[in-house]
């Protein structure tokens, strides 16, 4: 079996595939080894990849790792994709944010959003966000 970080490495190499089938699952597998080094980075960069489920599969990944340096705004830049399950994917990995202002503001944007589960990942994003702010207090 590969160490983790060579893994991680292997898979890294693995999104510069031309084949989206190939960074999905690169993307996957690398959702599952958790942060390595270079990984969040990598998934933040693939929130703007040309096919909507490698975009979509980034978010999920994210979602994985919870809470991350230097995420928020790429998937702030999600939460507005032209895809619904890129933005649904996004609004699921805020959870872990807690009250960004401008992520609060994007949310109860999407709570009038025409796709029903974006709607539904928003507001479960937004009780999520409340619940982590409660046991704060």
């Amino acid at each position: 079996m590969v160490p983790t970080e060579g893994r991680a490495e292997q898979l890294l190499h693995e999104l510069t595939d031309p084949a989206w089938g190939a960074r999905m699952t690169a993307i996957e597998s690398l959702g599952k080894l958790g942060p390595a080094h270079g990984v969040v980075e990598a998934m933040v960069k693939m929130l703007t990849d040309e096919n909507e489920w490698v975009r979509s599969s980034a978010a999920q990944a994210l979602d994985k790792f919870g809470y991350q340096e230097g995420v928020i705004n790429g998937l702030l830049k999600a939460l507005g994709d032209e895809v619904a399950k890129v933005r649904e994917a996004a609004a699921i990995t805020m959870r872990h944010y807690g009250k960004e202002p401008k992520l609060i503001k994007l949310l109860i944007k999407m709570l009038s959003d025409t796709n029903a589960n974006v709607r539904q990942a928003a507001s479960a994003a937004m009780r999520n966000i409340d619940q982590m702010e409660r046991k704060k207090q």
